[in-house]
């Protein structure tokens, strides 16, 4: 079963401008950048931070962007 939200317009444009902007940067090989890592896991602890997440299950690997994304999920209705 498929899920749809609701999303206003200027947020997915937002997002997909976003996503391929890191897409045309990734095909470019930026991802090769010695501080892309050290940027993606920065966010990723900043994020536990705000969130009252344990920021080791960054360093463990346990949580990545689309965990984030995921519990992100729940601020839009679903329709």
């Amino acid at each position: 079963m498929k899920i749809y939200y609701k999303v206003r317009e200027s947020t997915l444009l937002d997002l997909l401008s976003r996503a391929y902007k890191l897409e045309a940067l990734e095909d470019g090989g930026v991802d090769n950048w010695s501080g892309y890592i050290d940027s993606c896991d920065d966010f990723l602890r900043t994020y536990c931070k705000d969130n009252g997440i344990d920021p080791k299950l960054v360093d463990e690997g346990a949580l990545g962007f689309y965990d984030v994304a995921e519990s992100d999920l729940r601020n839009f209705e679903e329709i």
